[in-house]
């Protein structure tokens, strides 16, 4: 999943957290292009990227028991789905805690207060965030998204008919090797003594066959 982001948002990784994480030793560049996209997007939890994964495989009742991810093209997508729920979330989780703090400090104004400013801080920049994920998801056009899908398509038709060649290929080798050696078989057959012996020659055979 992560790896998917990276290809199709490399944007995502942090360039500075990169750096950093991949001078140390022993990590791949793969481990460092997770560890920035996870800085990048503040997730900090195995919850939280586990949540995050049920966005990007595709409903078991379409595959059965087993177990895909969404097509590369349909990524950015999924991870605005995630953030515009893990925004509603943190809304609903602020809410609760507002209200909480009102039942538990009513004579406290202050306070209350406070905590109303934190919570529409927090609910402005998680709008900003799922609107700056938007923006771009949106930058490249539908038409070209169709125009990738037909690609897709066309070059997993021209995928298909290159391995029915290759099958058929690999299928008429070996007949010629057999042929091949059928027909080493019979010119032992023929300079055999046997041959003489036989009532029909396969030599005589032959010859009568050609004639």
């Amino acid at each position: 999943m992560l790896q998917m982001l990276s290809s199709q948002a490399p944007f995502l990784v942090d360039t500075n957290v990169h750096a950093a994480i991949r001078a140390i030793q022993g990590t791949t560049e793969e481990q460092a292009d997770v560890e920035a996209i996870l800085t990048t997007l503040q997730l900090n939890k195995t919850d939280e990227v586990r949540d995050m994964l049920e966005y990007f495989m595709v409903d078991r009742y379409d595959v059965g028991d087993a177990v895909a991810l969404i097509r590369p093209q349909e990524a950015v997508q999924a991870l605005i789905a995630f953030l515009e729920d893990l925004k509603n979330q943190e809304k609903q989780k602020l809410q609760e805690s507002a209200e909480a703090g009102d039942q538990g400090q009513s004579n406290n104004t202050s306070n209350s207060r406070g905590a109303t400013t934190e919570k529409k801080k927090a609910e402005e920049r998680l709008v900003a965030e799922v609107n700056y994920w938007k923006r771009l998801a949106e930058c490249i056009p539908v038409e070209h998204l169709q125009i990738w899908d037909a690609l897709e398509k066309g070059l997993e038709e021209y995928l298909s008919q290159l391995r029915q060649r290759k099958s058929l290929i690999e299928s008429t080798d070996t007949l010629r090797v057999q042929n091949q050696e059928l027909r080493e078989l019979l010119q032992e057959y023929t300079r055999s003594q046997i041959n003489h012996e036989l009532r029909a020659p396969p030599q005589l055979i032959m010859q009568n066959t050609h004639v």
